[in-house]
């Protein structure tokens, strides 16, 4: 529903004077924008609803937050009533006997007893939401929420931070990651291979019928939580089908297991019951399997996690969803051939079955991992595809500026405050900090303040360092480690960032000993050096 057609049909009603204050919702989200090295991406979004079936509607644009799904009082007496007598059971002696008969118990009460019918109505309604997303109006604007950030906003719980806050960087993030893995279209391309464009600058694109991206490469910042969110999209996946095979591998075995037991299984620990797929393990250390001794009912589904970051944990076995997480880190395998083994394991003949997310922060990355996962990414770009409409990877890369979402910038509506906060703003950032001239900072001007501050005292190493911690474009993210002692490395590191986008201003040839080893040194031109 546009605004215009919102006047007439709430024209005369009490609904009107809000409809006035309202504007039209965004028509299309846009993806690595403003970034010299990545191509930005226009993604449509839902059309949509009439507006008055969106939540919020009906307050004023300054009460419009996000607002999470409350569990209904009859449904949270039930569970507390029927654990309860579970627990004084004696005849159930072991905690997985407890825990089926509190399963089972509550299912049939509920699919039983006429006076839950709400209750399973609403259970219903959150599984429409976990699967096709919700609509919200966030300051005035129609606002969509995909199925899984949702979820993870309701009931995705965060070891010692409790259920996450609503931001843009994390919607933006999610909807990429459900557009991705839904996403059936390639770039156009002309009779001279050139790619051919909209008015909007966005690329044409035609729908081909199958799914044409294999992964999302997510380069971050540190502190993003992209690898819980990794998580709680594998589990909305894998929980949702039969005999769906999900991974974790990190870039040690201690890593992976990390990942499952920390992230996966801490969250999924506290979820409602409703959610749970008949399991046949209770609190298990190594794998979630999603089966029952009822061959008809189980899902069959599991995720599990490599015990190691080689490439031959998964060889051989198929894969619906993969998460690689610090991908860009691992040392002593490596992720080219890794990456070959999982896109296998993803691919059934011609059809893609699997997603795969690699998520990973680059402060840490080594020289050679950072060099293997620099060239993963450099055949992951969206508008370069292969005669098959697949990058060359397979994969995509996805990136969003340290300055988005940074921790104590984020506004009362989910917004990144980038630049100079508002007063509205200020009340929501934890700890607001002035420059020199008294001015009030956005997060983009205290991270460059850092930046500068290490310029003037000539620390260069430890520049380079944040700009690997709090990368600001995509390039930053490769930059070479920060171990040099004697040059200027933010000169070396801007040189080499230009020089790989365009060398042809590059000398080729030697540095050679003039006279004998240890003598001078000169540059000798030749088209077969290095």
């Amino acid at each position: 529903m546009k605004k215009a057609e919102a006047k007439v049909k709430y024209y005369g009603t009490e609904h009107r004077k809000y409809v006035d204050m309202y504007e039209d919702a965004d028509e299309y989200l846009w993806l690595n924008t403003n970034d010299v090295d990545l191509h930005p991406i226009r993604t449509k979004l839902p059309e949509t609803p009439a507006w008055h079936l969106i939540t919020n509607f009906g307050q004023e644009p300054k009460d419009q937050v996000f607002v999470r799904d409350e569990l209904p009082y009859k449904i949270d007496a039930l569970v507390k009533k029927i654990r309860a007598e579970v627990r004084r059971n004696k005849k159930l002696d072991t905690m997985s006997s407890k825990y089926r008969a509190f399963y089972n118990e509550v299912w049939e009460t509920l699919e039983t007893d006429r006076s839950y019918s709400d209750c399973m109505e609403w259970i219903a309604e959150q599984w429409y939401y976990r699967l096709n997303g919700k609509w919200f109006f966030i300051k005035g604007k129609p606002t969509y929420v995909c199925g899984w950030h949702w979820f993870y906003l309701n009931y995705w719980h965060i070891e010692n931070f409790g259920l996450p806050q609503y931001r843009v960087r994390d919607r933006e993030w999610f909807w990429a990651m459900w557009y991705f893995y839904n996403d059936t279209t390639v770039p156009i391309r002309d009779e001279n291979e050139k790619l051919l464009y909209n008015d909007d600058g966005s690329l044409q694109l035609e729908d081909v019928g199958y799914r044409t991206v294999v992964g999302v490469n997510g380069l971050k910042g540190r502190r993003m939580g992209d690898t819980t969110k990794a998580d709680e999209i594998e589990f909305c996946i894998i929980s949702a089908m039969r005999e769906g095979k999900g991974g974790i591998q990190g870039d040690s075995g201690e890593t992976g297991q990390k990942a499952f037991l920390e992230k996966l299984m801490f969250s999924y620990n506290k979820l409602q019951f409703f959610w749970k797929p008949a399991q046949a393990q209770l609190n298990p250390r190594s794998e979630l399997l999603f089966d029952s001794d009822d061959v008809d009912f189980g899902l069959q589904s599991i995720i599990d996690y490599a015990t190691t970051a080689g490439k031959s944990h998964y060889d051989g076995r198929k894969l619906h969803c993969y998460h690689g997480d610090e991908v860009g880190k691992v040392k002593d395998h490596s992720i080219h051939e890794r990456h070959s083994v999982v896109r296998r394991c993803m691919i059934l003949g011609s059809r893609l079955v699997g997603f795969a997310m690699y998520t990973t922060t680059v402060d840490d990355m080594g020289l050679k991992s950072g060099i293997e996962f620099e060239k993963l990414s450099q055949n992951s770009h969206y508008e370069d595809r292969t005669k098959a409409g697949f990058t060359k990877s397979g994969m995509v890369n996805l990136f969003f500026p340290a300055y988005e979402g940074f921790e104590g910038f984020i506004g009362k509506y989910g917004e990144n405050i980038v630049n100079t906060p508002t007063e509205e703003q200020l009340q929501y950032m934890s700890t607001p900090r002035r420059n020199d001239k008294g001015e009030w900072m956005g997060a983009r001007e205290f991270l460059q303040a850092e930046r500068d501050a290490l310029t003037e005292a000539g620390d260069f190493v430890e520049l380079a360092h944040q700009k690997r911690l709090y990368p600001f474009t995509f390039a930053e993210c490769f930059t070479p480690p920060a171990q040099n002692i004697f040059f200027n490395m933010n000169i070396l590191e801007t040189n080499y960032i230009d020089l790989k986008r365009d060398n042809s201003a590059a000398i080729q040839g030697d540095f050679m000993w003039v006279d004998g080893r240890d003598s001078w040194v000169d540059f000798f031109p030749s088209s077969e050096g290095k």
